[in-house]
């Protein structure tokens, strides 16, 4: 192509995003969660949404800086969450809902990709640090909308929704593998954490995200993801004791208005009952430990009457209230994601330790679950696996038939 013809066309294109632009100036959100901040104006419902889908591929197309264009698609990836959130609230078509979760997957693997482009650079460009120290908090503020998202979409769309908020976390947990120092992410993400807007119940959300990070990210950065997470538990802890009847039923019913995973609830809740004051039989903290295993009823309650995913069986909830009185409910899930039935785990815990009771089990040497590995330290068995002890199965008993005679 003539050089004269690079010019023209070059010339056209910039008029083109200018006049676009122009037209759509409020389809360009700065990077920000909240969809409430920047309302996009053109949906994709709308007739003119293929306007914005042009004006997007423009502007990428003329950003040539890598660190840049890292930044735009994570701004990209805020005005797809707010145009889903938006649709949402307008109760739209279950399959427009559907597409726009799967623009926001698709948004959300241009940015994972184009974030792979700065590893060469991550550690020599402070621009990589700073775009890194963004990306953190605005993930931690997604993930948030995502959540509150999924008790807002009807049964058919629940599943695209966490599937897509699934997707949003590892590609969270990716990006910060790919790019930080691995001592530095802990820290990365604490200051994400610390960037959140508070509220009673924001201990409660920033640990249901570090449950599900953790298992996106190395075992060295695991291991100092378990610390902030026991610090945010603390608080918790500390804050409910401090507070009202009230509030605390407050606090502890934000599990039924947000989403993410109820089992993990659960075990949240689970910790926050073993970790409270034992020395008090005191009137306020059996009040409070009644308020916890009602918060678990309904946690169970919700899962029963969460739409199951696709091909998995009908999940039945334990019989309450004698189920699992002297122990833990733990409810895992399969290889396909499926919920397995609950079950009861009595964890072998020193009451005496100065160990944490944040639920992190961990099967000791002697074949036992211990609540977490600092118990099975403390107890003098080393660990075998990151999770409580497979249930032992009981020989079946010989048929009369096949027995052996006696002085056989």
């Amino acid at each position: 192509m003539a050089s004269s013809q690079k010019v023209l066309l070059a010339s056209l294109l910039l008029l083109s995003l200018a006049a676009t632009g122009a037209a759509l100036a409020a389809e360009s959100p700065t990077p920000s969660a909240e969809p409430s901040a920047n309302l996009p104006k053109i949906l994709p419902d709308s007739n003119f949404y293929f306007l914005k889908e042009w004006q997007r591929g423009l502007q990428s197309f003329f950003t040539f800086d890598q660190v840049q264009k890292a930044e735009l698609k994570e701004k990209f990836v805020s005005d797809r969450l707010a145009e889903l959130t938006l649709l949402a609230q307008k109760g739209a078509d279950p399959q427009v809902l559907e597409n726009a979760a799967g623009n926001l997957d698709q948004e959300l693997e241009r940015l994972k990709t184009q974030a792979d482009k700065l590893q060469s650079q991550a550690q020599s460009n402070p621009k990589v640090q700073t775009f890194l120290e963004k990306f953190a908090t605005q993930s931690v503020l997604q993930q948030g909308v995502l959540e509150k998202l999924e008790a807002q979409v009807p049964p058919a769309v629940f599943e695209k929704i966490e599937e897509t908020r699934q997707r949003h976390l590892q590609k969270f947990g990716q990006v910060m593998t790919k790019l930080e120092e691995k001592s530095q992410i802990v820290e990365t993400v604490k200051q994400a954490l610390a960037n959140q807007p508070t509220s009673e119940s924001q201990p409660l959300q920033d640990l249901q995200l570090l449950q599900g990070l953790k298992d996106q990210l190395p075992q060295q950065v695991q291991e100092g993801l378990k610390l902030v997470e026991e610090e945010k538990f603390q608080q918790l802890k500390t804050g409910l004791e401090k507070m009202s009847a009230e509030q605390q039923t407050k606090v502890i019913d934000q599990l039924q208005t947000i989403g993410g995973d109820k089992e993990k609830q659960l075990q949240i809740l689970e910790s926050l009952k073993a970790g409270l004051k034992t020395a008090g039989s005191s009137t306020t903290v059996q009040a409070l430990k009644q308020k916890i295993n009602e918060g678990m009823v309904k946690v169970i309650d919700k899962i029963v009457t969460t739409p199951t995913k696709t091909g998995c069986p009908i999940w039945a909830a334990p019989a309450p209230p004698d189920f699992c009185q002297n122990g833990r409910i733990v409810i895992n899930k399969d290889a396909n994601g499926c919920l397995l039935p609950a079950k009861c785990v009595v964890p072998e815990d020193s009451q005496t330790s100065a160990c944490s009771t944040l639920w992190d089990p961990v099967c000791g040497s002697d074949n036992k679950t211990y609540s977490n590995s600092c118990f099975a330290k403390m107890a003098g068995v080393s660990v075998v696996s990151e999770d409580a002890c497979p249930e032992k199965k009981s020989k079946p008993p010989v048929p009369v038939e096949n027995a052996a005679e006696p002085g056989k």
